[in-house]
């Protein structure tokens, strides 16, 4: 016979095994859950401070326009495309040796 039809069957010695473990965890579940409600009820619950991640966002602002070649005379001042190779081949967190453009916001 296989444990399932012992479970199942008519016979009154294998009829009560699911009535014990269902008595137990229906016993401990109820002093587990009074035991939580003593703890909360016990003390105030702690004040939450809410942030939104939203609070410091910036909107999009447009750069202002600058004449063309105003913005070439600038490249060419800093040093043309070298200057902006150079820049990008710089070790990560390292601050180009560069002035910033006019219309370049920090």
């Amino acid at each position: 016979m296989t444990p399932l039809t012992l479970l199942n069957s008519p016979s009154p010695a294998y009829r009560g095994l699911w009535a014990r473990p269902a008595a137990v965890c229906a016993t401990l579940l109820l002093a587990v859950s009074a035991a939580l409600a003593q703890t909360h009820s016990a003390g105030a619950a702690p004040r939450l401070n809410y942030q939104s991640v939203l609070s410091d966002y910036q909107g999009f602002n447009d750069q202002t326009l600058v004449p063309w070649r105003e913005s070439n005379a600038l490249v060419e001042k800093i040093g043309g495309w070298r200057a902006y190779a150079k820049e990008a081949s710089a070790a990560p967190g390292a601050t180009p040796d560069t002035p910033k453009s006019p219309g370049v916001k920090p």
